[in-house]
């Protein structure tokens, strides 16, 4: 028997068998494991919890043990040896058949429920299996011992037995283990953070714990001076808890255990004063919007919770401070549901609930993957919560982030500017893991119980979060079970744990959720607490909302809490992976919605349709939120649960895609005209390519720009009609007219597809013949520079090189054959290559490479026809790019992280979520690489799923530097939640833009461009050109939202400075000059006016209102 912590194996003083029961004959039936899958799992005892499982899958699932040896002299008898197991119930009954060095001795069941809790088993040659159970745990598994008898004419004397058990063929998850322990007869102590009250007088608390395999019998335990207690002993685990007077300094106290058969143990323990603590307890239910039950059963669920936790706060109003029931909604989700369908009376008794406190009202819509989100999506994130407070009379700065390990630095000023001060962040909490949860990486093990204070890229604003240790998951069934029902030790050893570790506050975050997922509240909760609290003295327990434990924690210990700066890169966002149609189809309509909500601005419309853009972003929100389906949805992927839970889920990428597509076309919808205007919908001039619809450039193949000029242009094999609009304004559009006529020429040297190559004036591509890649990327900057070559085939063949992973090693990757190359668009205008072959994993690939006359860009388009694969594979196209001693900078949204260096203890370094784009570069020069629709990439190396030490994946604790890029497109690696396969084509848009220098500014403008193309909306060519009344002048603050405002009296332009030093905000235009744009909130509230230039820091953030003409 191991022992963890302060325990203190107690000495053997007295006569006594150093081998349980040897005097009967038994040995102990595990000694070493052989072979089999390994897992952790709960036991009778409370440290033992590694084991080995056979399940009956497929008939040839096994576990193979040694026994400890059977002594040289034991003569011709037989042995009984006894080893810890478990058996699975309520799975049918399943034969398992067990061996005896190599051959098989006879076979046992499992049973269809619990009953069947001790039986015996006994093979044709006499070897027999006995098994009885001392657990039964809240799942009605079974859990204790076996002993198995042996004929001496199958002992060999000197050597142990080599048992193996297999299960039956009969496609059942049923299951039998054997837990790696010993069972020695051990007695050992240790000393509990814990003080008790009696008579007026504080106790501290001595667990003497033992392993009984005999017959019932009893033990006289004598502990320090307190009078010594008799423990009776059963079968197994046995503990009893002695108080001792509480000391001031640390003191040593003699226990002496002595049983009934004469023996005695006796050892010394180091009694440590006990830290007062409080532990400051969060009830909630963990929001999944499905995974336990189809979306609108979990809906309803918490509907009905939210009434239950009304009622149980109400109903312990009376009970002491710190005991009084509470609720933390967690997410806004069913809350805002709920108050669409409640009736008046149910609204008001939630809003009062919320305004007196007992209703804890948290900040965000849904528990979101963060390095998805769009920006401004984190500011729609937080919309419903904040009204919700406002109507309550109470301000909502509090979130709670559950089961998701991580998030993106975005989140930070995203938060802090919707008014939110406090983060509690709760990852799935699974102690029996490597990681200490599920895929959570070194989250955990990192900020477990650290809180500090996150600050924003630009250091102007900051959160105060903090993980707390024991996740959120802690009193579900896999682990302790609700507190009320478990024994108060299971807190005891986490107090022992933090002063073990020094944890230096005197309060303590614990979620609190029971039942899984979308469990209840705990009507037991509040009087369990009153009466713990009258028992003991510390740890005391406060039932608390998240709001009012942050503020405590900020009162009593602020000061000391650390600042930390970096982003805490997610480990979760790679499922997103496992359906790369609708994660980019909703990606796409994030960025959409953005371009419709500046173009409904700059056209300065009325009538904008503020109830569909909202629901748009919903629907956004809610694609981002961490549920993709069901529980089963690997392990049962045909299921009509997880086939409906991920319809349901699916449908809100739909939802997103045509909500933002007709809200753009309401914006360009006019009376039409013959000509058209170019908008620009970013807040600089820019010279882009424009691409007029076939329906819209029906008159003709002749452009014309407002002087008449000709001006050149092609039309595609799509039907669109392309030209080159040049020097549009921010904020602002150029007017064109097509006529009938023929496509003018291409200036500059034209663009051209010839051969393996694709070239413009600028910039030129070489595709490789065996694998369709781009082998070479030469550019020069200008006339006078020299030509530089982007490609390192060095590290991978070339740019877009297709590399699938049948498993989960990256070493077996495999790419491509029967290249075929063929034309696409032939210029002068715009050029490309079409780039047919046969893929693994798919029934064909297809990459297109295009340039444009004038545009030192490469735009790549991948069309990977996806065949349906269950087993483990991944999908990653390869972008080695040659950029000697360059940095990589990965757009974060609201700040750039450079791998490494702005990543905080703990972050995933094995891929990342670009937003927009990430930038190479060096001093000199450098590429932009934007991927619109798939946002994971890996730096330097795909990521490695294979097993490693425990039967896990290794997590990267460190990333070398590197300038290879690998846009993680496609996985199924996850064992839950995530979609098991995906079928169907895929196309994912890719631009390379190389650049001069090393300036975020640029690279954050050229991935804008890339999510915001130039729009062709037709016009009258009487009317004035659009334009935004206001002009940013300055180059490095560039607009990340521009939109009315809910009152329809302004408009909302936030601005972000993607620069690394601090830039002035030079303004321009009618509304400034008019004194018509004010400082601004999120909701748009004016503030002071803005008069002369604002100094915004390196990375910060300004919203302004923009008020329209009266």
């Amino acid at each position: 028997m191991t022992t963890r912590g302060s325990s203190v194996l107690l000495a053997l003083v007295a006569a006594a068998a150093s081998v349980p029961g040897a005097e009967a004959g038994w040995l102990r039936g595990y000694a070493a494991a052989l072979s089999g899958e390994r897992l952790s799992y709960h036991s009778p005892y409370p440290d033992v919890t590694a084991a080995l499982i056979a399940r009956a899958t497929d008939g040839t699932m096994a576990v193979a043990w040694e026994t400890e040896p059977v002594p040289a002299g034991w003569g011709d008898r037989p042995a009984t040896f006894v080893w810890l197991a478990g058996l699975a119930t309520g799975k049918g009954a399943h034969r398992f058949d067990l061996a005896v060095d190599g051959e098989k001795a006879l076979a046992f069941r499992t049973s269809a429920d619990a009953s069947r809790r001790a039986w015996r088993e006994t093979g044709p040659d006499g070897v027999s299996l006995s098994f009885e159970a001392v657990m039964v745990d809240q799942f009605g598994e079974l859990f204790g011992f076996m002993w198995l008898e042996v004929p001496a004419a199958r002992l060999r004397p000197g050597r142990p037995l080599r048992l193996e058990a297999t299960g039956e063929k009969g496609a059942s998850s049923d299951w039998f283990m054997v837990f790696l322990d010993d069972l020695r007869r051990d007695v050992w102590a240790r000393s509990e953070q814990a003080l008790v009250r009696r008579d007026g007088a504080l106790f501290q608390v001595v667990r003497v714990e033992m392993s009984h395999l005999g017959p019932k019998a009893a033990a006289t335990v004598a502990c320090g001076g307190a009078s010594p207690r008799r423990l009776e002993l059963g079968l197994g685990y046995n503990a009893l808890e002695v108080l001792v007077p509480a000391v001031g300094k640390e003191t040593p106290v003699t226990v002496e255990v002595a049983l009934d058969d004469g023996s005695v143990r006796r050892g010394e323990i180091a009694l440590r004063p006990v830290v007062p603590r409080e532990i400051w307890l969060l009830p909630h239910s963990h929001v999944d919007i499905g995974y336990s039950d189809e979306q609108p059963v979990v809906e309803r669920k918490h509907w009905r919770y939210y009434g239950e936790a009304i009622g149980l706060a109400r109903k312990t109003a009376g009970h002491p401070e710190g005991a009084r029931f509470k609720w933390n909604t967690e997410q806004a989700w069913a809350v805002e549901t709920y108050f669409r369908q409640a009736g008046e009376d149910d609204r008001k008794a939630f809003l009062e609930a919320v305004r007196e406190g007992s209703i804890g009202l948290q900040g965000t819509l849904a528990g979101v993957l963060t390095g998805l989100c769009h920006p401004e999506e984190l500011i729609h994130l937080t919309a419903f919560a904040r009204d919700l407070g406002r109507r309550a009379g109470r301000a909502v700065d509090s979130v709670m982030v559950t089961d998701i390990p991580g998030q993106s630095w975005s989140f930070v000023p995203a938060l802090a500017l919707a008014g939110i001060r406090y983060v509690s962040s709760g990852p799935n909490y699974m102690p029996n893991l490597f990681d200490g949860g599920d895929r959570i990486g070194w989250a955990l093990k990192a900020w477990a119980d650290k809180p500090f204070y996150w600050e924003s890229p630009s250091g102007r604003e900051r959160v105060l979060f903090w993980m707390a240790g024991r996740g959120y998951s802690w009193f579900h069934g896999l682990n302790m079970g609700s507190l009320p029902k478990a024994p108060p030790y299971r807190v005891f050893e986490y107090l022992n744990e933090l002063e073990a570790e020094g944890y230096p506050y005197s309060m303590v975050q614990v979620r609190y959720t029971v039942g899984g997922d979308n469990g209840p509240p705990d009507p037991e909760l509040a009087d369990y607490v009153r009466d713990w609290n009258v028992k003991y003295a510390s740890p005391r327990i406060v039932i608390a909302t998240a709001s009012e434990m942050f503020a405590e924690m900020e009162r009593r210990h602020g000061e000391a809490i650390p600042v930390v700066r970096g982003d805490f890169t997610g480990y979760w966002e790679d499922g997103a992976a496992s359906t790369a149609r609708e994660t980019g189809a909703a990606r796409a309509a994030a960025s959409r919605l953005v371009q419709a909500e500046a173009l409904w601005s700059v056209l300065g419309r009325d009538g904008f349709p503020e109830a569909t853009d909202a629901e748009a972003w919903r629907q956004v929100v809610l694609w981002s939120e961490h549920t993709w389906g069901a529980h089963d949805s690997v392990s049962d992927p045909d299921g009509d649960g997880p086939r409906a839970q991920w319809e349901y889920k699916k449908a809100i990428a739909e939802a997103a895609d045509r909500l933002s597509r007709e809200l753009l076309a309401g914006a360009a919808a006019t009376a039409g005209g013959a000509a058209i205007d170019v908008v620009n919908t970013c807040s600089w001039e820019r010279t882009d390519l424009v691409l007029v619809p076939a329906e819209t450039s029906a008159a003709g193949d002749l452009v014309r720009d407002a002087a008449g000029a000709v001006v050149p242009s092609q039309r595609l094999r799509t039907g669109e009609l392309a030209f080159v609009a040049e020097r549009v304004p921010g904020f602002g559009a150029r007017r064109y007219v097509v006529e009938k006529g023929r496509a003018g020429g291409g200036g500059g040297g034209g663009a051209r597809a010839e051969g393996f190559e694709v070239a413009t004036g600028s910039i030129a591509a070489v595709l490789s013949p065996e694998t369709g890649a781009v082998a070479g990327l030469r550019w020069k900057a200008d006339f006078a520079s020299p030509a530089r070559e982007l490609v390192d085939p060095t590290i991978q063949p070339g740019l877009a090189h297709y590399l699938y992973v049948p498993g989960v090693d990256p070493r077996t990757a495999k790419t491509v054959s029967a290249v075929k190359v063929r034309p696409g668009e032939r210029g002068p205008l715009v050029a490309s290559l079409v780039v047919g072959s046969d893929a693994p994993g798919a029934k064909g690939l297809v990459r297109e490479y295009r340039v444009v006359d004038g545009l030192p860009r490469l735009d790549i388009a991948v069309t990977i026809d996806k065949t349906k694969v269950r087993d483990k594979e991944s999908v990653h196209l390869a972008f080695p790019f040659a950029v000697p001693g360059g940095t990589v900078r990965v757009d974060a949204g609201w700040g750039f992280t450079r791998p490494e260096a702005d990543q905080i203890e703990g972050a995933c370094r094995d891929f990342f979520c670009a937003r927009d784009s990430v930038d190479v570069s060096n001093a000199e020069y450098g590429v932009t690489w934007t991927a619109l629709d798939a946002p994971l990439v890996e730096v330097g190396a795909m990521t490695d799923e294979t097993p490693r030490e425990n039967g896990r994946r290794a997590w990267l604790r460190r990333l070398e530097p590197s300038t290879a890029l690998f846009s993680y497109a496609m996985n199924n690696y996850w064992h839950t939640n995530y979609k098991a396969d995906q079928e169907g084509p895929v196309t994912l848009r890719y631009a390379v833009a190389p650049h001069a220098g090393q300036d975020t500014a640029t690279a954050k403008r050229l991935g804008l461009e890339a999510a915001a193309p130039l729009l062709a909306v037709p016009a009258d060519a009487a009317g004035p050109v659009p334009r935004f009344p206001l002009t940013v002048e300055s180059a490095s603050l560039v607009a990340t939202s521009l939109r009315p405002s809910k009152d329809g009296r302004a408009w909302i332009l936030r601005l972000f400075n993607a620069s690394p030093a601090a830039r002035p905000l030079r303004l321009s235009g009618e509304a400034f000059d008019r004194g018509r744009v004010f400082l601004g909130d999120l909701d748009g509230t004016a503030g002071a006016p803005v008069t002369a230039p604002l100094d915004v820091p390196a990375f910060g953030i300004l919203t302004l209102r923009v008020d329209r003409p009266r």
